[in-house]
């Protein structure tokens, strides 16, 4: 939903922040399925995300689109990775791989991997069971 919400806000300039709540909102209710304490947490942290990106200026450091597009990753899995670790998430992509994985046999890594590898099939090649 980041990706959507950037695009939306690139086409329409409407403010990222309110978009990144209003396009989360209903995998936050999605996450009540999973757990409440899940939900609470998940609804924290983008909301949190959201006052970040409100209020703090990031000053443009370098304008070559690998580097930005490497470190914005790197950075974002990283954040992804800890918020995961505390019991809760940033992505509707992580919602819905939590809630499948209750419901199957299927790991969470697996459903992010088949979903990313749908997206970049270059992965796919690698998937084993």
């Amino acid at each position: 939903m980041a990706v959507i919400s950037l695009l939306i806000n690139a086409v329409t300039k409407f403010d990222l922040s309110l978009l990144l709540i209003l396009l989360k909102t209903p995998f936050i209710i999605i996450g009540y399925h999973v757990s409440t304490i899940f939900a609470w947490k998940t609804f924290v942290v983008i909301a949190f995300l959201s006052l970040v990106l409100a209020f703090a200026n990031f000053p443009l450091i370098t304008s070559d689109g690998l580097l930005i597009t490497f470190f914005g990753g790197f950075f974002l899995g990283v954040g992804i990775g800890l918020a995961m670790r505390r019991g809760c998430v940033l992505e509707g992509t992580e919602v819905l791989a939590i809630y499948t994985s209750r419901k199957t046999t299927f790991t969470i890594g697996d459903i992010i991997l088949v979903k990313v590898g749908s997206r970049n099939s270059n992965v796919l090649p690698f998937i084993s069971y």
